[in-house]
Parts: C-alpha cells; structure tokens; sequence
C-alpha cells in the first residue's frame, strides 16, 4: 500500500497546536508511515469480520452527524483496495446520513474491534446506488452507500475499552424471513405518522401502542 497522505491532511490549525505541543515531527512521521490510499490485505480483512462501523457525514449546516451502522458479520462489503458498499437498512424516516452525503459526499469512517482492541479510520467520497439489480445483493437494504477511499490510517488502540460479544441484534436483516418491526413504531405518538408499508405491518402483525412512558422503561432495562 502506498502510504503518505494523498492531501494535505493538517490545516494552519492542526500545526498550530503541534507546534505548541511540540509534535510537529511525529505527526509528520506518522502521515508517512501510517497513511495510505488504499487498504492493504490486513486491512480488508479486518473491515470483512466488522459488525459495525461508525459514519460520520457533514449536513446543509456544516454541523458532523456521526451514525452508529449495524449488521451481520461483514456487512460493509470490500469490492477492491479503494472501494467499500455499504448498506443501508430501515432506519427512522429521516435519512440524515444519506441525505448528508447526497449534498456533500465527503464521509469518515471508523471501524472498532473492542475484543481485541484495534481501529481503521477511513476518509472517503461516497455515492448513494438504489439500483434494483445491486440492492438484491445486500438482504433488507435500501440504499447503498458506495465509498471510494481516498485516506486510510490506523489509529492507536490505547483507550479503547475491552469488550467481549454477546450476540447479533435480532433486527439484523436475514437472507429469508421478516425482520421484527422496531418498538418505537408502535409508540402512541409515532404509529399514525409511519409510511404506509409499515403502517400495513403493524396492522398485520397486530401490535398493540405502547406510551411514551412504556416505552423509556423499556428501553432503560434494554428490551426494545
């Protein structure tokens, strides 16, 4: 992998405070020892046993959105050395994160393993694909996310706290069988505003509302 940054990735700020804290050599040593553009086979492989990752994008207002991204064991799928795809599942209505990047394509990602502590922080410029023909590939999804990778950097492991998994969230999308419908759909305040596809699940499915005030208790014993 080529490594060295393909941007100049420190700003007048950055050095600023490099300066005061005299690390202006170290960083300019790790740029080039540890960032690259494209990922290396370690690499691949460690984003291919992933479960989650965290996206962050950048809104109509410049405020960063940072997004939790859920699924199976290998869910962000490595097409090549600078390209990922990545799902997106039934969320909350509001698409921040596809909406972000449908305005600025410029997302970071981080991937975590808190078993063995260990992080890749990933920049890139992404595109939104609701092609038919590609989303059959990718169970449960929506959209994808197609990232091309322009930076690719580990990060120290030091404070990252030890984790050991316990299970796969059974909302999770399956090749076959139907996904639970999330609690908080059922919520009183919440179910006569849902898209018709899910107002038709609940009707289907029966399920009773559930308060407000249900619901947070639920969710503080962690049975959502």
């Amino acid at each position: 992998m080529p490594v060295g940054a393909i941007s100049e990735i420190y700003g007048e700020h950055h050095r600023t405070l490099q300066d005061q804290f005299d690390s202006r050599k170290l960083a300019n040593r790790l740029r080039k020892v540890s960032v690259g553009s494209e990922l290396t086979a370690d690499a691949r492989e460690f984003i291919q046993a992933r479960d989650m990752v965290f996206l962050s994008t950048v809104d109509h207002r410049g405020f960063p959105t940072c997004s939790y991204k859920g699924g199976a064991v290998g869910f962000v799928h490595v097409v090549d050395s600078r390209t990922l795809v990545l799902p997106s599942y039934d969320g909350n209505g509001m698409y921040l994160s596809a909406g972000n990047i449908a305005a600025n394509p410029k997302v970071g990602l981080l991937f975590i393993d808190f078993e063995r502590p260990h992080r890749l922080r990933i920049h890139g410029v992404a595109s939104l694909v609701r092609d038919e023909h590609e989303l059959k590939h990718f169970p449960g999804a929506e959209l994808l996310i197609t990232i091309s990778i322009h930076e690719v950097f580990i990060n120290c492991p030091r404070y990252i706290h030890h984790y050991e998994r316990v299970g796969t969230s059974r909302f999770v999308p399956q090749e076959e069988g139907e996904t639970p419908m999330a609690l908080w759909k059922t919520l009183d305040l919440i179910r006569d505003y849902l898209p018709e596809r899910d107002k038709k699940k609940l009707e289907a499915q029966a399920l009773p509302s559930i308060t407000r005030k249900a619901y947070l208790q639920r969710l503080k014993k962690g049975k959502t």
